[in-house]
């Protein structure tokens, strides 16, 4: 059965930094599974990535996301958003698939109003973040992820800013029990070890859980690492 990692990045340099970072931390914890880039940038030569598939959308980025979603070589895929940092090894997330056939962890409840914002609950009620989602290749998954691209694609681009993402489509699948209808089998795992983000730090370090934390999701982690394992440590 392959198993691998997906990661779609095109635009700005500083995308495909974090992206070349957040690789590099992955394959430093599994160096044995493979990673695949999709982009639209032809000068990457970072042997982080096992494979480059050289695209060109003129597509909204979060239009492309879920569009290449539907191209990964591997049988069991785990997509990362190109800010993320992986900081343990993961080979045991890839067993949800085991079982399942899409899993995704929830995000964070924040109250945004205040400045920082401030967690309320590490899980919001009906809220998923898709910057690391994993997916079993099967009619069943490629019948959910068309589903979910002919949503996005609907969308105006200039309508795609702030809760108008690609995530907001995918919410909207899950909450309608869209999957159910077409016997996808959906399972939820845990943010506070494997979709950390910035809200949810300082909680977890009072907590005593940081130290669990395998994936963090957080913006330039590339010049935040240190803080981090600072933080961790």
């Amino acid at each position: 059965m392959s198993k691998g990692v997906i990661y779609v990045v095109t635009g700005s340099q500083k995308y495909i930094d974090e992206c070349i970072f957040s690789a590099n931390s992955f394959k430093n914890q599994c160096p044995d599974i493979p990673v695949t880039l999709f982009t639209d940038n032809h000068s990457i030569k970072d042997s982080c990535f096992d494979n480059l598939n050289l695209i060109n959308d003129s597509i909204h980025p979060w239009k492309i996301k879920v569009k290449y979603m539907l191209d990964s070589p591997y049988q069991y895929t785990l997509f990362l958003d190109s800010d993320t940092q992986v900081v343990q090894p993961i080979y045991e997330l890839f067993s949800y698939l085991d079982e399942y056939d899409l899993a995704v962890a929830p995000g964070p409840s924040v109250n945004r109003k205040t400045k920082p914002p401030k967690l309320l609950d590490y899980v919001g009620q009906g809220n998923y973040n898709t910057g690391v989602l994993l997916y079993k290749k099967s009619e069943k998954t490629h019948q959910f992820l068309s589903k979910w691209l002919e949503m996005i694609m609907a969308q105006d681009d200039d309508q795609l800013v702030g809760n108008w993402g690609d995530q907001t489509f995918f919410n909207k699948l899950i909450n309608s029990k869209y999957h159910t209808t077409i016997d996808v089998k959906f399972q939820i795992f845990s943010n506070k070890v494997y979709n950390v983000r910035p809200v949810m730090i300082e909680k977890l370090k009072n907590d005593g859980e940081l130290g669990n934390a395998e994936i963090f999701h957080v913006h330039d982690l590339k010049n935040k690492q240190h803080r981090i394992k600072e933080t961790i440590e």
